[in-house]
């Protein structure tokens, strides 16, 4: 069925799309259905945004410290755009620091199948001659992640682990040769320091690590400005006009001082 749905074909007028490519009327939504599926909706668009926007940053960066790498070689007699390794900047004041750091990407090979079953012949011998922790620790090792493959970290570690059997050597190539490059990747860290005598802070530039940058506020008014922005934001999104935004706000404003004038004359006169 899903081969005959166009998924990015909007629905007609006041019917949605659930997830078996059914058409729902409105009227046979439920509110709380309705209001998830705006707030995901709401988080995905503001979230493609940012992704857009992190991948421009990664690609001005790249430019721009590879391009002070070149005009460095060039300064020196050298050839513009040869090999390019790892580089560290830092400003000239010594309180900001940009690295762009590669690495090799390995990829997992079908020989783990070759592995996981030699393995397993050598733990139901071994087993039997109380290596019940052995075993704890292979079956640890050889857990999938949430992609289904077996994390590159899991198979080095089984790498160091040495046992005096032919067998567990076969083993040993199987994991070696399973691992193979998968091209390069590169990371761009940024870190601070407050003066050039203290340690580095690095910047967080995941989503999971980010904090409220210094000087920030956040207090009510903050607050409340970061959320007008993004309600003007929805607005514009929604095909809304400006002077509609203006009026919209004008209105809110007013219903917020009437809410809170109970609260500030009592406090005025307390």
């Amino acid at each position: 069925m899903d081969g005959t749905i166009d998924w990015d074909e909007a629905p007609p007028p006041g019917y949605r799309r659930n997830a078996k490519g059914n058409l729902v009327h409105e009227s046979n939504v439920t509110p709380t259905d309705k209001d998830t599926d705006e707030v995901v909706r709401k988080v995905h668009r503001f979230g493609a945004a940012l992704s857009a926007q992190m991948w421009r940053y990664r690609m001005h960066t790249l430019d721009d410290v590879y391009g002070l790498a070149d005009r460095i070689v060039e300064r020196y007699g050298g050839k513009a755009g040869g090999r390019r390794g790892n580089i560290t900047l830092t400003s000239f004041d010594g309180r900001l620091r940009v690295v762009l750091a590669q690495a090799d990407r390995i990829a997992v090979g079908p020989e783990i199948r070759a592995a996981q079953e030699l393995i397993e012949q050598c733990i139901e011998e071994w087993s039997e001659r109380g290596n019940r922790k052995l075993r704890a620790l292979v079956d640890q090792a050889l857990v999938p992640d949430a992609t289904g493959q077996v994390p590159v970290s899991h198979i080095l570690r089984l790498r160091r682990v040495h046992i005096d059997d032919p067998r567990w050597r076969r083993v040993q190539d199987a994991l070696s040769d399973a691992l193979r490059p998968a091209g390069k990747a590169e990371y761009v860290r940024l870190h601070v320091r407050d003066t050039p005598a203290d340690p580095w802070r690095q910047v967080p530039l995941s989503l999971a690590a980010v904090r409220r940058p210094e000087g920030e506020p956040e207090d009510a008014a903050a607050i409340l400005e970061a959320r007008v922005r993004s309600a003007v934001e929805e607005a514009r999104h929604a095909g809304m006009g400006q002077e509609a935004i203006r009026a919209a706000l004008a209105e809110g404003g007013r219903k917020y001082r009437r809410r809170s004038a109970p609260a500030d004359a009592e406090e005025a006169t307390g």
